[in-house]
């Protein structure tokens, strides 16, 4: 990373105990990167800075500003001695007060005199000058203090305050204005939409054969089925509509700490009705944990999602479990919805049951894994007929020339709108996974694992985009799994993944745009730990005009800076140790898996909607 100066952008706002005149001694900058237009923040990991030394290193800038001074002052005597002279010698003053100076009346003295006065006055202002030294080190001496203080609030855990990313001002979203033309429209909109998405309505009808607008339908269902988020949708329906097509916009990096913000506000309205909606214990991957311990945001989420799996029952058939098909292969294994077992892990599952695998290229870096990561979600139009709604993984095996061998999986993210049909790459499972619940793709990456044959001693890494990433941090984090695979690495790209509580032995590192809003929907920043790095990128100069959640736009944003920042940097090590890039006689073949929800059947149109309810859970877990 450079640092380069800039007129425009400052570097810092006013610090703790600085007034905002402090400012005006430091020097404006703005960080750019070699070969690169993007612009990172890392926040946690194992770099850090000895704030002491920052500290010692302003003093030591300050003390030799200081020194500057008085050469500066002593310069200033001179020179008034010089002027004072002249003087003197027009009022007539006694030749012998001049007379250390030299003849006045010779010319070779006049002119050395000149010369130097002249020497004298450039020392002290000026290009190059002393004062211009002084203004320079002095700058230099606030701008490493303020970094000194920046290091300090984040080696006690605090976050960037929202003004770091502009104003947060959700009251722009209320504008009365607004109100008072839509509000009317707003509620004969609720009240047509309850109409649309009630039991029988000829929109369900018509949605059978639209996915879209089946998503759209269902949504809407979801939502004003439920009393709570009924009131919150007539409520903020303005706001939800302004707010989303400013989001659709991103483009400043305040988007993601707005929607954060809001979401924040909107839980803590909802999380009285929705705690008596839910059981006192639920289930937390493979555990059972008191739901008063769990995030208001995480408790939303499970009642959204238990809403919305009675929704997918209603339309799309009861769940009976998971499918995982190897492509290329015979057979597939099948497993137990992930409510009755958690990641699949009760049921039986045949090892080496992966299909035809292709022999490829181990990933060098991470933009070449986020690549890799999208090439695979675009594998799921491939499938067939047969698998027409599935969603994808792959697995990497890497075998050395020594006999052992390491894995790297990749998740994809979100491919429909839909809660609860075949497809589980879908709404019902950011859902549940935001909420901490088992999931239809957390089985299935699990499963898959177990068929590729993973054994407990070879280190695994995981990567996810968007969706993806939650189902990997939930992965790792869940203990049965840490028993039985050892993931050693995760990487995450636009992924809300703040609340898995992964252990200290994988090296964690979540990448995060500062136009992408997505990261932000979980309402809580990642935990800072040093096994646990976020990136926060800032690709805006890289605009291409297209929205900065894509799997692609990570990767161009991360490619050109992974050797250069040590963040970025250690973990492709972390990387290269499990996929064997670089190494000789290193053998690698991937497999792919398509992976489905299996269903009873559909909406017929005849049967009432099921009333929402909360998945039970055993209490002894």
């Amino acid at each position: 990373m450079t640092l380069q100066e800039d007129a425009g952008r400052p570097l810092v706002g006013v610090l703790p105990g600085q007034e905002p005149g402090d400012l005006d001694s430091g020097h404006q900058w703005h960080m750019t990167t070699p070969g690169s237009g993007a612009v990172i923040m890392v926040v946690g990991g194992t770099i850090s800075v000895d704030t002491a030394d920052l500290d010692a290193f302003a003093a030591a800038l300050r003390a030799a500003a200081e020194s500057l001074e008085q050469a500066l002052e002593h310069i200033g005597v001179a020179l008034a001695r010089m002027y004072l002279g002249d003087w003197f010698s027009g009022i007539g003053v006694a030749r012998s007060l001049l007379a250390s100076q030299g003849d006045p009346s010779d010319q070779a003295y006049q002119a050395s005199r000149t010369e130097c006065v002249s020497c004298l006055e450039r020392l002290a202002s000026g290009p190059g000058s002393l004062s211009e030294t002084v203004a320079t080190l002095r700058g230099l001496a606030a701008d490493v203090s303020a970094c000194s203080e920046t290091y300090r609030l984040a080696e006690t855990g605090a976050v960037p305050a929202l003004s770091s990313m502009g104003p947060v001002d959700l009251a722009a979203f209320d504008c009365a204005l607004v109100r008072t033309v839509l509000g009317p429209v707003s509620w004969r909109a609720s009240l047509l939409a309850r109409l649309l998405t009630a039991v029988g309505s000829p929109l369900y009808k018509l949605a059978q054969d639209d996915e879209d607008l089946q998503a759209v339908v269902q949504g809407l269902g979801v939502l004003l089925s439920d009393p709570a988020t009924a009131r919150w949708v007539k409520d903020d329906v303005v706001r939800l509509a302004l707010l989303t097509r400013w989001l659709s916009q991103a483009r400043t990096g305040r988007e993601a700490i707005t929607i954060q913000v809001y979401l924040e506000e909107v839980v803590q309205r909802l999380d009285p009705w929705v705690s008596e909606q839910l059981p006192d214990r639920v289930r937390q991957g493979t555990q059972v944990v008191d739901t008063s311990t769990l995030t208001p945001l995480r408790r939303a989420a499970l009642h959204l999602g238990a809403v919305a799996a009675a929704s997918g029952s209603w339309l799309f058939g009861s769940q009976t479990g998971i499918s995982v098909t190897p492509v290329g292969g015979r057979g597939s294994t099948r497993v137990s919805p992930p409510q009755e077992d958690p990641y699949g892990l009760g049921s039986q599952v045949g090892e080496g049951l992966v299909g035809q695998g292709e022999r490829c290229t181990a990933p060098g870096s991470i933009a070449e894994v986020i690549r890799h990561g999208q090439e695979v979600q675009g594998r799921r139009h491939d499938l067939g007929q047969e698998h027409e709604e599935a969603g994808v993984i792959s697995i990497q095996r890497v075998e050395r020339a020594d006999g052992s061998r390491s894995w790297m999986v990749y998740v994809p993210g979100t491919t429909g709108w839909t809660s609860g049909n075949g497809g589980p790459q879908d709404l019902l499972t950011n859902l549940e996974a935001v909420g901490g619940a088992p999931t239809a793709m957390d089985s299935a990456v699990v499963t898959a694992m177990r068929q590729a044959g993973i054994r407990d001693d070879e280190e695994v890494a995981l990567y996810g985009h968007s969706q993806g990433g939650i189902t990997v941090s939930n992965v790792a984090a869940d203990p049965a799994v840490q028993e039985r695979f050892r993931v050693t690495a995760v990487l995450t790209a636009g992924s809300p993944a703040a609340g898995a509580d992964v252990p200290e032995c994988v090296r964690v590192l979540h990448l995060e745009n500062v136009g992408d809003a997505v990261p932000g929907l979980d309402a809580t920043p990642n935990p800072v730990t040093q096994h646990r790095q976020t990136v926060v990128i800032d690709s805006r100069e890289q605009d291409d005009g297209r929205y900065p959640h894509r799997a692609g736009s990570y990767a161009q944003a991360v490619e050109g800076i992974e050797d250069n920042e040590p963040a970025l940097r250690e973990w492709n090590e972390e990387l290269a140790r499990v996929t064997g890039a670089g190494e000789e006689g290193v053998r690698v073949v991937e497999y792919t898996f398509a992976v489905e929800r299996l269903t009873t059947g559909g909406f017929d149109g005849l049967e009432p909607t099921p009333r929402p309810q909360a998945a039970p859970v055993d209490p002894n877990g």
